[in-house]
């Protein structure tokens, strides 16, 4: 007998300790309701996820990742120049940045970015809400948990636009009808999302294999199957399969970024137990997210008791225990079962070997798991109640946990700044500096300014000249000296237009021949520690020096 079974036969066991029957029909009919249509309970419901939204989007100040994105999706020349131009040093696949470029063109300003986020993630609502075959209060506390409440639909990333195709996935597939050219073509969607959408999509495409030939077999054992109705199956499973598999084609020539990259130039090739321990630390907290203080980036630094003496050596055994029961909870849907082992393998191997990642990237363990055991449930052929109640009392333990980080993150989000962004914009908008010359240093961090303000600046890491940062390893550490040949040469070419100074750090008072520089501002502690700014004027009235050959004006 395998693990997954042994390990549901373990929850019936288990199970036959809790009400009989028509007790049971009780407190399930308690729980809530597990129909799927409930269009009315749909509609509250993520009307007031909707509302939610609003106000927290409404409090959140974004920071350098989700501004980046939209400075390269607005100021592209058209799609093609998203496909294959600079995004791709980003090492992300194109489509946030398409569906941005898009939007821009309707809503020029930021604004277009937050609506954008609001609009997927409540539909993803919706669609959870009203397809998700869990009980009515499972489904709300989903939409309360931290990844789903903040991570994945405050902060601007092209993670929601993953989970609204996964969930669109999950709501459209149906085992007894497949239309798989469909399923494809939404699979094929979700891998250009983003690197785990990708691993997500190919996992679930193997789930539609499976499936396939689950089909297949099922049919050639019945006797009343015309043959010659089989055609109706292979055509669209083979037409979908082919087109899914030039859209990952596509996806990976398009997103590998070139040789001069910045971020993960090598792959680290080294697999053993090192690497299997700190990927179940990963997925263990990614499941059970824990703040360890209520201020700070490192908000939800670790999951469910790994801060205690001695749990971090342990956590690993218990992670690989839970994870056997998380796969148990999907019996007896073999290949739901699959694609679940497939994520946590290609997440865990892709974290481990190319890029360790963060909360924000481990998270795409627990959607995926949501998504997988949706689709079991609409698999499952044997009706097995206490197990499924025993499920449904192991997934709200998670998601009250979940719900709980969340609500710690929105308050900390309410209660103070996420970034200093808006307010240093702002303070630039309000001093009249806004059609003045930017020198940024560090440049990713200035770009959340100037990216609020539309305008170009000049990088204090590689002394270019341009909207958005390009990450190629020719950058330098900021110093004082680059900053300050940029501001020269700006002050050589214009005396009269003010040069403002968007650092990130204290930038050191020392003496610059015919250069005032002057404090203006620091903007306020912020929940990411890095994006505090501090604001400085620059003046002078000397002679313009002549050019440096070595050092040209961007």
């Amino acid at each position: 007998m395998s693990t997954p079974s042994r390990v549901a036969d373990l929850f019936a066991n288990a199970a036959k300790f809790l009400p009989s029957r028509n007790r049971l029909a009780i407190l399930m009919r308690a729980i809530g309701s597990n129909r799927r249509s409930d269009r009315r309970f749909a509609i509250g419901g993520a009307t007031g996820y909707l509302a939610l939204l609003i106000v927290a989007h409404a409090f959140h100040e974004s920071w350098r990742d989700e501004i980046h994105c939209w400075i390269v999706g607005r100021h592209a020349t058209g799609l093609w120049d998203l496909l294959v131009g600079i995004r791709r040093y980003d090492g992300h696949p194109f489509l946030w940045y398409e569906v941005l470029h898009v939007v821009s063109r309707v809503i020029p300003s930021i604004a277009g970015l937050h609506v954008t986020t609001v609009v997927l993630a409540t539909l993803a609502g919706y669609l959870w809400l009203a397809k998700a075959p869990f009980p009515r209060v499972l489904r709300l506390l989903a939409l309360g948990s931290y990844f789903l409440a903040f991570e994945y639909t405050v902060l601007c990333r092209s993670y929601v636009l993953g989970v609204f195709l996964l969930f669109a996935f999950c709501s459209t597939y149906n085992r007894q009808a497949p239309r798989y050219l469909r399923s494809f073509l939404l699979l094929a969607l979700l891998s250009a999302t983003s690197a785990y959408g990708f691993m997500i999509a190919v996992s679930l495409g193997l789930f539609l294999c499976l499936q396939f030939v689950r089909t297949l077999a099922t049919r050639a054992a019945s006797t009343t199957v015309v043959p010659g109705n089989r055609s109706n199956v292979h055509a669209p499973f083979a037409i979908g399969a082919c087109l899914f598999g030039i859209a990952l084609s596509i996806v990976v020539a398009t997103t590998l970024p070139p040789v001069d990259e910045f971020f993960a130039p090598t792959w680290h090739t080294t697999l053993g137990f090192k690497q299997l321990t700190e990927a179940l630390r990963c997925w263990w907290i990614a499941i059970l997210p824990i703040p360890r203080n209520v201020f700070g980036w490192e908000i939800v630094p670790t999951g469910l008791g790994l801060f205690l003496p001695g749990f971090f050596k342990i956590v690993p055994g218990v992670a690989a225990v839970v994870l056997v029961v998380f796969l148990a909870m999907m019996y007896p849907s073999w290949p739901a079962i699959a694609a679940y082992v497939s994520v946590v393998v290609l997440m865990g191997v892709f974290q481990e070997t190319r890029n360790l990642g963060d909360v924000r990237h481990w998270g795409h363990f627990f959607v995926s798991f949501l998504a997988c055991l949706w689709l079991s449930r609409g698999d499952a052929q044997v009706r097995r109640p206490r197990l499924r109640l025993a499920s449904h009392l192991v997934l709200g333990g998670v998601l009250l946990v979940q719900d709980a980080t969340g609500f710690l993150v929105l308050r900390a989000d309410f209660l103070h700044p996420f970034s200093g962004s808006a307010e240093a914009a702002q303070f630039i908008e309000r001093a009249g500096f806004q059609n003045a010359a930017f020198v940024g240093s560090h440049d990713h961090l200035a770009s959340a300014v100037a990216g609020r303000l539309d305008r170009p600046f000049a990088s204090g890491n590689n002394g270019e000249f341009g909207h958005s940062v390009v990450f190629h390893n020719r950058r330098h550490p900021v110093n004082v000296e680059e900053t300050m040949r940029l501001t020269r040469s700006f002050l050589d070419e214009d005396q009269s237009r003010p040069v403002i100074l968007i650092m990130s750090w204290d930038l050191p008072m020392i003496d610059v021949p015919d250069i005032h520089i002057e404090h203006l501002m620091t903007t306020q502690r912020a929940l990411h520690p890095e994006e505090v700014f501090r604001i400085y004027r620059a003046t002078g009235s000397h002679v313009p020096a002549p050019p440096d050959p070595q050092n040209p004006r961007p």
